[in-house]
């Protein structure tokens, strides 16, 4: 036998096709679902971490009570830090919640809106060097390693809340207003008929 026959294309049955279809898609679900239990106890040790240092912080007093009654504390900076966060917040709801609902825009929004991760990037960054400055006093070199565990538990808290396909979501929708409802129903109809291709 040559090595020419031996690499020679031979065409699938459709019950083999069928069989290596479904094994791939088990293995592709089994595959996801670790690595999503992974990610998620990762993210339970960040957002554990960063309730621990909101209730209790470094002598027991909860941060915001530093923030708002302690004389040491920056105030004009913690509260610059707060609302930089707050704006990406806003950015990530934008981008999450607005344009695929709202708006009905489909494409990823590196394209929408490239606008979002430059300006999320500069904004964070000064909340970040405003928070630390404004803790500095009271928390000296703890509060690095206070905002920073603050920062990551923000970032990880995604892993809990629940998709915007989500049924509660669907329910809440109508209520909203009827604008919003036809894109919602557009995008599930292409977040099934993706998981159809699949099967």
């Amino acid at each position: 036998m040559s090595d020419a026959s031996r690499f020679r294309y031979e065409p699938v049955s459709k019950e083999e096709e069928a069989a290596l279809k479904k094994r791939f898609l088990k293995e592709y679900k089994e595959k996801k679902a670790r690595r999503l239990t992974r990610a998620r106890i990762h993210a339970v040790g960040w957002v554990a971490g960063s309730i621990a240092i909101l209730m209790y912080g470094k002598d027991g007093r909860p941060i915001h009570e530093v923030v708002l009654y302690d004389p040491r504390a920056q105030n004009v900076y913690m509260f610059l830090g707060i609302t930089s966060f707050m704006t990406n917040t806003t950015i990530f709801l934008y981008l999450s919640m607005w344009l695929p609902l709202v708006e009905g825009i489909e494409e990823e929004w590196e394209v929408a809106a490239p606008w979002a991760a430059p300006v999320s990037t500069v904004v964070a960054l000064g909340g970040i060097v405003c928070s630390v400055v404004g803790l500095w006093p009271v928390y000296e070199w703890y509060s690095i390693l206070f905002v920073t565990v603050l920062i990551m538990g923000m970032i990880m808290i995604h892993h809990f809340l629940p998709p915007y396909a989500d049924p509660i979501l669907r329910a809440i929708l109508p209520s909203l207003g009827g604008w919003l409802v036809k894109p919602y129903d557009a995008l599930l109809e292409d977040e099934h008929s993706r998981y159809d291709r699949l099967e």
